[in-house]
């Protein structure tokens, strides 16, 4: 027969939530490059990033900036692992 309206709503929410961790791990692979872009695309720009209040202060240095890509690489892998599993999930 084929499946109830309940179970097409569960499966059209599944590929959705799937689709948006899909864009979200696309976006948080990408933003370490547009966060080191942002600091250091102007000097002026660095200098008014270092000079403001903690997170900001410390972009400027090295390990903190890595730190950062570290996170939101990891956050992107997170989001990547969990739009395979509704991915999955829908089926």
């Amino acid at each position: 027969m084929g499946q109830s309206v309940k179970g097409r709503a569960m499966k059209s929410l599944v590929q959705g939530l799937s689709s948006l961790f899909l864009g979200m791990a696309l976006i948080f692979f990408i933003s370490p490059l547009l966060v080191y872009w942002f600091v250091h695309g102007d000097p002026e720009r660095y200098l008014w990033i270092i000079r403001g209040p903690y997170p900001f202060s410390h972009l400027g240095s090295g390990p903190f900036q890595l730190a950062v890509g570290l996170l939101l690489i990891a956050a992107g892998v997170g989001s990547l692992l969990l739009s395979r599993v509704f991915a999955r999930m829908a089926r």
